[in-house]
């Protein structure tokens, strides 16, 4: 029943029946010394007692729209209430219902409810709350301030809302008697969005109940709002493997950071939609809801579409991006020069501002938080990743959000197939690598190349594109080898490789692979020349050994493993000494290309970029 807050009150104009436990009599007793306004109480039409709903209101298939509001947590047999509800709805008929977000009330320690449980309470005809379902409730309810609901991060400030004594005397009371309507205030159901979603998706599924979500919103407060319908569901749903993710995401959101107070304009979003849901019902609309309601996803027509609009744009969500880059641990030397990259591309950017964080060592949980802080505190529409742990992990909440990750590292193509519109590869300089290296072998005027790679997802993506290029040309490809790191054998490989009589080798390889390569290569006193990709080396690398192998070598790249600014100069000036004046086109470069490419172009020419 909607007790002293209804949401579609008559005196509005909505032709509404009130089911409640209690008469209006009652209600008005129960509330008058709360301070309320007793005066939005309405007349209750059918009082239940714990009969089916259509002998209760003595028809069936009778209603448009059913508004549940924090009823179904209530609720000792879940299936058996939704199927009630199924019973005296329409066909095109409506369940609206409002959920506590345990997350953000006296639940907050509880835990989730499990399929099972509703399952067996369904099994069982359970007709009341449980005792287990009270002695959690006294045992782990919790009060925030003095009061049992509130919006946003707890953090340390929540006391128990019950004592040991109160827990043992309830306990005796409601075996005593099982139906005791005094403890209708327990909640037999503890949900987060998702998991409910995915209930209620496993539950139709499974043949328990004929309706399905229709419409979803999520939390603003302590609650959110799901729309079921008849014999239908929602196309644009995530999968089930996403709703778990997402349940995962959610449970971390408010454990390991504070989630930002939902604004005015949120909750007015919010408001509006049932506002709207109530608006339809009148107007009987019915099937033209269901689908004004799918959620839009996110795509790069989005991306162009925003920066195309940039120079106007009052909003400054649009213009700022998100950036996630292991600043800390072993790849840190990359992540600076990222992120030099991406100031150079700012400073030509006018009005879009990046805001940094860091991830660890490619550390997932820590690319999580991050990611979370930018997307509810920054309010950012857009993520540049920068480790491909941190991206999968990321992933999900971004769907979510309808967030853009653009990956400024190793980002397999199926991961952006499978993810079309959420994930987009934004560094070029796997492309720049492959450009570079075909130009320079036609102007060479090299026939026969052999390749030999790492074996990487983003060696492969080299390989894959220098084939494509190279397609067109006289150049043939007379085969390749993917090397491992370890217990790889360089003697019997290369000399079956050089049987074939190449002109060039290229050599995608790490620094200590190409050492071992060039060393087999000085032992079977072979001269074919090599073009390398990207190889990443420190100063005293350089200074040490390695460029005794490597001079005569041709690098497209060379990614500088030192982020201090003096170290780079000293690095650069060794490297142009070394290796005959060609000075190393490091990744702050390619990731200024990347943007450059997507950003520049979509702001200056409004196209979609593929």
């Amino acid at each position: 029943g909607p007790s002293y807050n209804p949401i579609a009150p008559r005196k509005d104009g909505y032709n509404v029946d009130i089911i409640d436990v209690e008469s209006k009599e009652e209600l008005l007793k129960r509330y008058e010394h709360l301070g309320i306004d007793l005066s939005v109480v309405e007349d209750v039409t059918f009082i239940w007692k714990g009969e089916k709903y259509r002998e209760l209101v003595g028809n069936d298939k009778y209603y448009d729209w059913i508004i549940a509001s924090h009823v179904i947590e209530h609720t000792p047999d879940l299936i058996e209430f939704i199927n009630d509800c199924s019973e005296i709805l329409k066909q095109d008929g409506v369940l609206a219902l409002v959920v506590p977000d345990k997350r953000f009330c006296f639940d907050f320690y509880r835990p989730l409810t499990s399929l099972s449980a509703v399952i067996n309470a369904h099994v069982h005809k359970e007709s009341a709350v449980s005792l287990g379902a009270v002695a959690e409730h006294h045992l782990y309810a919790v009060m925030r301030n003095g009061v049992i609901a509130w919006e946003g991060y707890a953090g340390r400030t929540l006391n128990f809302a019950h004592s040991l004594d109160d827990a043992r005397r309830v306990l005796g009371e409601k075996k005593a008697d099982i139906y005791s309507p005094n403890l209708a205030y327990v909640h037999s159901w503890c949900f987060v969005p998702h998991s409910f979603r995915i209930l209620i998706r496993d539950l139709f599924d499974l043949g328990f109940i004929d309706m399905d979500e229709i419409a979803f919103y999520p939390t603003v407060g302590h609650e959110f709002y799901i729309v079921l319908g008849k014999n239908r569901r929602a196309t644009d749903r995530p999968s089930r493997m996403e709703m778990l993710y997402a349940i995962e995401d959610e449970m971390m959101e408010v454990m390991s950071k504070p989630q930002i107070e939902q604004t005015e304009q949120t909750q007015q979003q919010s408001l509006g939609f049932l506002r709207g849901l109530l608006a339809r019902l009148r107007g009987r609309l019915w099937r033209i809801a269901a689908k004004a309601l799918k959620l839009v996803r996110s795509s790069v027509a989005f991306l162009v579409v925003a920066f195309c609009f940039l120079p106007s744009a009052r909003s400054e969500e649009i213009n700022k991006i998100g950036v996630i880059f292991p600043f800390s641990g072993e790849v840190s030397r990359l992540a600076y020069g990222a992120k030099e990259g991406i100031e150079i591309a700012a400073k030509e950017l006018k009005g879009v501002k990046f805001i940094f964080e860091d991830e660890g060592f490619c550390d997932a949980k820590k690319a999580l938080t991050a990611a979370l802080k930018l997307i509810q505190i920054d309010k950012v529409k857009i993520l540049i990743t920068g480790c491909l742990n941190g991206t999968l992990a990321i992933l999900p909440a971004a769907k979510r959000n309808n967030i853009l990750i653009l990956s400024a590292g190793d980002v397999p193509k199926k991961l952006v197939v499978d993810n079309q519109g959420y994930v987009l590869p934004l560094a070029s300089h796997i492309e720049g690598e492959v450009i570079a290296m075909v130009r320079y072998i036609e102007k060479l005027s090299y026939k026969k190349i052999y390749i030999f790679r790492h074996d990487d997802n983003f060696t492969a993506e080299f390989s894959e594109k220098l084939h494509k290029y190279l397609k067109g040309t006289p150049v043939k490809v007379l085969g390749e080898e993917v090397v491992s790191s370890e217990g790889f054998s360089w003697l019997p490989v290369l000399t079956k490789s050089l049987s074939k009589k190449p002109d060039l080798i290229v050599a995608h390889l790490g620094e200590q692979e190409l050492t071992n390569f060039l060393k087999a290569k000085n032992i079977l006193k072979d001269k074919t020349p090599i073009f390398s990709g990207r190889v990443i080396v420190s100063y005293k690398g350089l200074l040490k050994g390695f460029p005794k192998l490597v001079r005569g070598i041709y690098f497209t790249d060379v990614a500088l493993a030192e982020e201090n600014d003096k170290r780079r100069i000293k690095f650069e000036a060794t490297y142009k000494r070394l290796f005959k004046g060609h000075k190393p086109r490091t990744i702050t470069y390619y990731v200024y290309d990347g943007i450059a490419l997507i950003f520049k172009r979509a702001l200056l020419n409004c196209k979609v970029i593929e």
